[in-house]
């Protein structure tokens, strides 16, 4: 389809694009770069809604706070290792806090269209990025995501099949970096904070009170924000986030169906332009935590399964 002209701007800037559009939103993404969406703009508002990169250069430099990386594994992995089921898993160290590794393989490496009707797109990565992304994470995989525009509402599922023989860490998800373009409150599900270190990973415990997302229940201001805080809604009620602006009506709705049952808010500093709100499967570190899986959402995959986990976001506004 033809980009929009929000989307047109620029876009040269940033290689080969896909572009999908509806009456009300227009979504860009890069597939070369981990099939990133580096946009989507609000046409009736004319508000581009993600944090943007202006240039593959800018992009590189701070790959996961730009668009909606893809995770896998998400998060943040206490000494870039953990065990299942017996066989230890060594992945690369990344993390400037500390001897830790962060948020997986798909989000580097080449990914293709394998199909584009209309308003929806599948895309999987190359053959080349594929082996590239197992080798680093120790066991074949595949993966494959699927993104559909309608109206004011968008949607991406995200599948993940273990192509090994032996069982591996299931964690997943989107870091989702929104522009501070509004002046926007914040809001997720009742829930609780897990207390966090100096590494930004969870000591295992939740807080009865929060530390950082104070009131995010009933809605908190983005621009007075600084986090890098794991969250856990109370199970039950659907794990939805809610980005509003009372100035320009603008709202975005971010739902997060099962497994993806736990969120990550990032914000580095008051001066930043944007705030990241992930919904994740699992919190950082899971498969390290000496806690129930039905809090930490750690979960493995067993040969040949597959699991699949479905984001949607519905945006509302003048």
């Amino acid at each position: 389809m033809e980009p929009s002209d929000a989307d047109a701007q620029g876009t040269a800037t940033l290689g080969s694009i896909v572009t999908l559009q509806s009456a009300t939103l227009a979504l860009t993404l890069l597939p070369e770069r981990g099939a990133l969406a580096c946009s989507l703009v609000h046409r009736p508002s004319h508000t581009e809604l993600l944090r943007r990169p202006a240039t593959l250069a800018e992009l590189d430099a701070e790959p996961f706070t730009h668009g909606i990386p893809i995770l896998f594994p998400a998060g943040r992995i206490a000494g870039a290792q953990c065990t299942v089921d017996g066989h230890a898993f060594h992945w690369p160290v990344n993390d400037t806090l500390g001897p830790n590794h962060l948020h997986g393989f798909l989000w580097n490496i080449p990914w293709q269209v394998r199909e584009q009707t209309g308003h929806r797109v599948r895309l999987e990565p190359t053959d080349r990025g594929m082996k590239t992304a197992s080798e680093a994470f120790g066991a074949a995989f595949s993966a494959r995501i699927v993104y559909t525009l309608e109206d004011a509402c968008m949607e991406s599922r995200l599948t993940i099949a273990n192509r090994s023989r032996r069982a591996v860490p299931f964690g997943a998800g989107y870091h989702t970096s929104i522009a501070l373009s509004k002046s926007w409150l914040l809001q997720l599900p009742v829930g609780r904070e897990w207390e966090m270190d100096r590494e930004s990973l969870p000591t295992g415990r939740l807080l009865n009170q929060p530390a950082t997302l104070v009131n995010v229940d009933r809605g908190l201001s983005v621009p007075d924000l600084v986090s890098d805080t794991c969250y856990r809604p109370e199970p039950g009620p659907p794990n939805v986030a809610r980005l509003w602006d009372p100035q320009s009506g603008l709202a975005i709705t971010m739902e997060g169906e099962a497994p993806l049952s736990q969120w990550v808010v990032y914000r580095p500093n008051l001066g930043a332009h944007f705030v990241s709100v992930e919904p994740v499967t699992w919190v950082h570190n899971a498969p390290n935590l000496p806690l129930p899986s039905d809090l930490t959402g750690h979960a493995v995959l067993k040969p040949g399964e597959e699991r699949s986990l479905t984001y949607r976001w519905t945006v509302t506004g003048p």
